[in-house]
């Protein structure tokens, strides 16, 4: 007898030595379907062909890594490799392929599910007490707000190291000075939110400053250091002060927000508009940017600053601003930089 497989033949026959138990069979019948899935999901991805803005990523003739598009690449053998690695599920053991069968189906209707905090309210009140957590507590204290009634800004406090000084830019318009920020783009990450900006309003070109700068982020993986996350945890300095809460990161050099500030929005028509504002580190240079090498053009209505600490604390107009830089003094000296 012949159980037929995709490809595949389990063969039985009366001259075998030995008879496959049913649950041998089922094993290996799991290990098929789950090499079925794999082929199948190979072949969609082998079809589908990216887009970019509307637009066949095409193979560089010259490289033959990147299209003649600016910032769109296309991925190299290994890069695709990976790619199939993400996309395909990788092949387990048939005792494992028989433990994850239930990840094949979402519950449709809440009776499917089983779990016993689902049908028993001591059975929710325990897994909360378990956890720690009131639950009508956390219901009453969490708010939800449309994206049209949230404004994101971005900035940086930006200090030159060598010459101890800290970036503002005055607004001529309201009469006030205060740190340099602004709005988001769509689609734009935040730190480059906060370099555009900068550059907009001061004209002063800086560069993010990766600090032992306590944060609830999740470390990054071994070796996987960007831009954004900051160094990788071995090249960090020795830990001046580690935070007590453990679920905090204090020693890992990362470019994160030093902090947020959140205020109702005075400068829009929709009314209840929160607006948080991330501000992150950076330095610039002040003899650079003065001397021609680094600069940029930016808006009339700011004039650029660059005081010393007492004085930028003195004349920043919101006591939030002046939060931000003293913060930013503090995780220097964290990681061990003077000022």
């Amino acid at each position: 007898m012949d159980i037929a497989i995709p490809n595949k033949k389990l063969k039985m026959d009366s001259s075998d030595a030995t008879i496959p138990s049913v649950t041998s069979l089922l094993a290996r019948i799991a290990e098929l379907e789950q090499e079925l899935v794999q082929t199948k999901l190979l072949q969609q991805s082998q079809a589908f062909k990216p887009r970019y803005n509307g637009l066949d990523r095409k193979q560089s003739s010259i490289t033959g890594g990147r299209t003649g598009f600016t910032g769109i690449g296309v991925q190299d053998e290994a890069n695709k490799q990976s790619n199939l690695l993400t996309t395909c599920p990788p092949r387990r053991s048939p005792a494992e392929a028989s433990k994850c069968t239930w990840n094949r189906y979402l519950l449709r209707k809440p009776e499917e599910n089983t779990h016993p905090a689902t049908t028993s309210v001591e059975a929710a009140l325990e897994c909360a007490r378990k956890n720690n957590l009131d639950m009508d507590e956390i219901d009453r204290t969490m708010s939800w707000r449309p994206s049209y009634e949230t404004t994101i800004s971005c900035g940086f406090v930006a200090v030159d190291l060598k010459h101890h000084l800290v970036l503002s830019v005055y607004n001529k318009k309201l009469g006030i000075y205060q740190l340099p920020k602004g709005r988001t783009q769509i689609n734009e990450s935040f730190l480059k939110a906060a370099i555009r900006e900068t550059i907009e309003e001061s004209g002063v070109v800086v560069t993010p400053l990766p600090l032992l700068n306590w944060t609830r982020a999740n470390p990054e993986d071994e070796g996987d250091a960007t831009q954004t996350n900051g160094s990788a945890r071995q090249h960090s300095p020795p830990v001046v002060q580690a935070c007590p809460d453990k679920q905090v990161v204090s020693d890992t050099l990362n470019n994160e927000f030093i902090g947020v500030v959140n205020y109702m929005d005075p400068q829009v028509s929709t009314p209840n508009t929160h607006k948080s504002i991330y501000y992150f580190a950076a330095t610039f240079d002040v003899e650079a940017h003065e001397a021609g090498t680094e600069g940029k053009r930016y808006e009339e209505k700011f004039i650029p600053c660059a005081y010393g600490l007492e004085d930028t604390l003195k004349v920043l107009r919101f006591k939030a601003d002046r939060d931000a830089v003293t913060k930013l003094v503090d995780d220097l000296r964290l990681t061990s930089i003077s000022f």
